[in-house]
């Protein structure tokens, strides 16, 4: 059998370390997003509904309606989201 020393793992494992590297460089930064509850009231909407209309708001980026907890959960961005225009959707 063939014995591999020290230098043998640290040249085998320069390219993955450039290729992780290259990989880095060239993400996106995530965004920082803040989560938010919104107890929803009784309404005459579906859920495709509601869904569509939270996700038009400014500063929303994703909406999970859990029907069992009369609850949306929606990721927004703080820095744009503005709360006062849910009341609007749901009342």
């Amino acid at each position: 059998s063939e014995y591999f020393n020290l230098s043998v793992v640290f040249w085998g494992m320069l390219p993955l370390l450039f290729i992780w590297i290259a990989l880095v460089w060239t993400m996106d930064t995530p965004r920082h997003l803040t989560s938010y509850r919104v107890a929803l009231s009784a309404q005459n909407q579906t859920n495709a509904q509601l869904e569509t209309q939270l996700l038009e708001l400014p500063g929303v980026h994703e909406v999970v309606i859990m029907l069992k907890d009369q609850a949306a959960y929606l990721k927004v961005d703080s820095k744009v989201f503005d709360p006062i225009k849910l009341k609007q959707i749901n009342t």
